[in-house]
């Protein structure tokens, strides 16, 4: 049948609509503590809207999501092979931080993605956070696409090799032995070895 007034909608035939500047604001403008949302500006308009008297809109039930946050502009610093994944990184700029809010950037750490030598290794970032008194309104993405290059280290000399001695043969060769060979430059906990070495006397004689 046709609505009536005491149904909330306007007697059948009436003319009568909504109007007005309808404007509608959270309780909060910060995520921690928006939960509704209210609204004002609506107005009745139309030849019969005398007739009717508009009651306050119920709130909405609602809720505001954090930001999303990127960070650019990370470096990781190249380095020689130190028997660890541990990279250093630099630098760092927020992303999409709303004008006027107070956000900074804590800056966190990087790994490679394991300890040897080689260039362009993938570096993960993590730790970046965010701080200031609009940082709860946001979440941060960890940067991403880090490369840098370990360089293998130098060994600067080898020590420990010894030459046998033996019974004059009309050559200079001599034979090596290897095992007690000490690396200097070696990082510690690391394990070298000689896998060939040759020999000579200065000259043939005795």
């Amino acid at each position: 049948g046709t609505r009536t007034g005491s149904e909330g909608r306007p007697y059948g035939g009436d003319d009568v609509g909504g109007g007005g500047a309808v404007s509608a604001a959270f309780n909060s403008q910060h995520v921690a503590n928006a939960s509704k949302v209210t609204f004002s500006g609506l107005t009745l308009i139309g030849a019969q809207a005398s007739n009717y008297a508009l009651l306050p809109h119920a709130p909405a039930a609602q809720v505001i999501t954090p930001k999303s946050l990127s960070v650019a502009g990370v470096t990781v610093a190249d380095k020689t092979y130190d028997g660890t994944n541990q990279a250093s990184l630099a630098g760092g700029l927020l992303n999409g931080v709303v004008s006027g809010d107070n956000v900074a950037l804590t800056l966190g750490a990087g790994t490679f993605a394991d300890k040897n030598a080689g260039s362009a290794q993938p570096v993960t970032a993590s730790g970046y956070a965010l701080s200031g008194a609009a940082a709860r309104n946001y979440t941060l993405t960890q940067p991403a696409g880090l490369t840098a290059t370990i360089t293998p280290a130098a060994i600067s000399a080898v020590t420990g090799i010894t030459a046998a001695n033996k019974t004059y043969d009309g050559t200079t060769s001599a034979t090596l032995t290897t095992s007690g060979a000490g690396f200097t430059g070696m990082v510690a906990g690391d394990q070298l070895s000689v896998v060939t070495a040759t020999g000579a006397f200065i000259d043939k004689n005795a």
